[in-house]
């Protein structure tokens, strides 16, 4: 796992207990906490399973392009966990906190 991923989930999260602090931005907050918690956890899972996948697809002894090939795949799945994670987190969240 990239560890650039947890200090920009460490600053969402700040940001977003802030802005729970004050009474208009308390939903922002939330929603801010929510998606990016979710985010970082879909990225480690997505980028974990890569690992794991293409160790074993691979194995010990691979030609280089499929280091290259390998490395594209990992940071795909960091990028498509994010998105994910994102996603999820944004409808988990609306489903929560219901309207308005």
């Amino acid at each position: 796992m990239p560890f650039f991923l947890l200090p920009a989930w460490m600053l969402f999260a700040i940001c977003g207990a802030v802005l729970l602090l004050v009474r208009r931005l308390r939903r922002v907050g939330i929603y801010t906490i929510l998606i990016s918690s979710a985010a970082l956890l879909c990225a480690f899972v997505f980028s974990t399973l890569v690992v794991y996948a293409g160790m074993r697809i691979l194995g010990p002894a691979s030609p280089t392009w499929h280091e290259f090939t390998f490395f594209v795949m990992y940071v795909g799945a960091i990028g498509g966990g994010a998105v994910a994670g994102g996603l999820a987190g944004l409808f988990a969240t609306r489903k929560l906190l219901g309207p308005r």
